[in-house]
């Protein structure tokens, strides 16, 4: 305001008795942009951050040294700062509040090794459905070689693998995108959701449905590729704002919702069986009536397939061709489950006498669907084989005879 533009931050030692300046404007604050508020960080001796007229700027020694923080602020005055819960919070004069959200990284920055991959210990987290308090993950990669794996582990209390990301997924494993440098990735908190068949039609539940929520507790986050592995421990904290659940509650719901899930999973397993075996019967009486064979298969083969399919019927409705089709049609097991399931997968609490009372009634319904199941697999599936068996019908059968 007096036509001085120069950086001007002060540093004493011994309450005000001496100060030197830690702005020169040529170690990294430009000698143009004044400065407005400075912070320190509370959890990293000799971390500052500045806030001038034209953005913010980074110290990792005291002050001797400044770079930007800008990343994608725009150029705009710093008005005020301030360091809370390990978020770098802003005021601007003309765009809002700034957040950057999780500097727990800017701790580490003066042990990376640019030659050598870094996982960074990772700040940490609340089991809230409230959007930023998700863990994320930060690591440095010093290269990207295509021609291994890299891999992003969560590890339970247990030391138990809860999911896993990479950048060459196997079956259960996520998609890990990567770039050199700098990478952040986020967990949702929530273990790998039921296995549901890809065409489900329902309104409830979906292939993508995530699974039941990581209990409050320590966890770890493993980074490896190759030959090189490193480790990171973090916590998973409650929300604060239950504070009438106790660690044996979140248990307790954690442990249902994974006992529903691998229902769920289930049921749709004997799904993709009941298809396979349709499938393989139907081609079995298509080839063999081609081959002159007895129609005896083809009618066995019909009685076969009806049972299947009466048993695909309890467990998703077929006749629905979008997810409000629930409305036209009777819902069935995977219908009342999967509601179950999210009532208990997204709870705050352990479940409730309702929830049991009602997962016991659809146990016992799960149980008439397992008996038709089995009754096909050991009645009328035998049978199916028997009768191939006596026409003497292959297999694998080659239904036209190629003459030479």
């Amino acid at each position: 305001r007096d036509n001085d533009f120069k950086p001007y931050i002060f540093k004493t030692t011994n309450f005000g008795k001496s100060w030197s300046l830690l702005t020169t404007g040529n170690n990294g604050i430009p000698s143009t942009h004044f400065v407005r508020s400075i912070a320190e960080d509370p959890d990293k001796e000799g971390l500052l951050y500045a806030g001038t007229e034209f953005g913010v700027y980074v110290s990792f020694n005291d002050g001797k040294n400044w770079q930007s923080l800008q990343l994608n602020l725009p150029h705009v005055p710093i008005t005020d700062m301030e360091v809370h819960q390990k978020d770098l919070v802003l005021s601007t004069q003309g765009r809002a509040f700034w957040i950057l959200e999780n500097i727990t990284p800017l701790h580490e920055m003066q042990n990376i090794n640019s030659s050598k991959n870094h996982l960074f210990k990772p700040k940490e987290a609340y089991r809230t459905d409230i959007r930023g308090y998700n863990p994320n993950f930060n690591f440095y990669l010093s290269s990207i070689d295509t021609t291994v794996t890299y891999r992003l582990e969560i590890l339970n209390p247990n030391n138990k693998s809860v999911i896993a990301f990479s950048s060459k997924p196997k079956k259960g494993e996520q998609k890990l995108k990567l770039k050199k440098g700098h990478n952040t990735w986020s967990w949702n908190m929530r273990y790998p959701g039921p296995e549901l068949v890809s065409d489900l039609v329902s309104m409830v539940i979906r292939p993508s449905t995530p699974g039941p929520k990581a209990v409050p507790g320590n966890y770890k986050v493993r980074l490896s590729t190759g030959s090189w592995s490193e480790t990171r421990d973090f916590k998973i904290l409650a929300d604060p704002r239950w504070t009438n659940i106790s660690d044996e509650d979140y248990t307790a719901q954690f442990n249902l919702a994974t006992e529903i899930k691998n229902t769920i999973t289930q049921s749709h397993k004997i799904i993709k069986n009941i298809r396979a075996i349709r499938k393989q019967t139907k081609t079995i009486s298509t080839l063999s009536a081609q081959s002159m064979a007895s129609e005896k298969i083809k009618t066995v083969a019909k009685n076969l397939n009806t049972k299947l399919t009466a048993v695909e019927d309890m467990i998703i409705q077929n006749k629905a061709e979008s997810s409000q089709d629930a409305i036209n049609y009777p819902r069935v097991f995977t219908n009342h489950i999967g509601r179950l399931y999210g009532v208990v997968a997204n709870a705050q609490n352990k479940p409730t006498a309702g929830v049991l009372e009602r997962y016991a009634d659809l146990k016992l319904e799960y149980r008439d669907i397992t008996k038709a199941y089995d009754e096909i697999l050991n009645q009328a599936l035998p049978a199916f084989n028997k009768v191939l068996e006596q026409e003497k019908v292959k297999r694998l059968i080659i239904p036209f005879d190629v003459k030479r």
